[in-house]
């Protein structure tokens, strides 16, 4: 299993066109790589005859990736209402029989990831 760039552009693309969601979503591109996707929760308001689209900001995913372009790393950060507090981080090792994938916690009271709690190998 190997999560490459082209992956996560492949399931942002996906995410985004899908019309029937309560959610609606942007990405940072660089170099053809999706390296940070924001999802809001979107709702209609209405103001007389206008409708408007309101978008509020939910949660952004970070990624970081290796120099084969393989996911190594994925940050999500939560909007509290003035800025993006981190949450968990994913860590992606990649194998010769497979992945690890690590996950640790943020520490708010440290402002740090805390040592991973969970680890999963998967195996060809």
């Amino acid at each position: 299993m190997t999560i490459t760039a082209g992956v996560i552009m492949s399931m942002y693309m996906d995410a985004a066109q899908n019309s029937e969601s309560d959610y609606c979503y942007h990405a940072d591109i660089d170099s053809n790589r999706v390296v940070a996707q924001y999802v809001y929760d979107q709702s209609k308001v209405s103001y007389g005859d206008t409708e408007c689209l309101v978008l509020k900001p939910k949660i952004k995913h970070d990624y970081t990736y290796d120099s084969e372009n393989r996911l190594i790393a994925r940050i999500t950060s939560k909007w509290d209402g003035s800025e993006w507090q981190p949450r968990e981080k994913m860590e992606y090792e990649y194998l010769p029989t497979g992945c690890a994938v690590t996950l640790s916690r943020w520490d708010q009271l440290f402002r740090h990831f805390k040592q991973p709690v969970e680890k999963t190998v998967y195996s060809d």
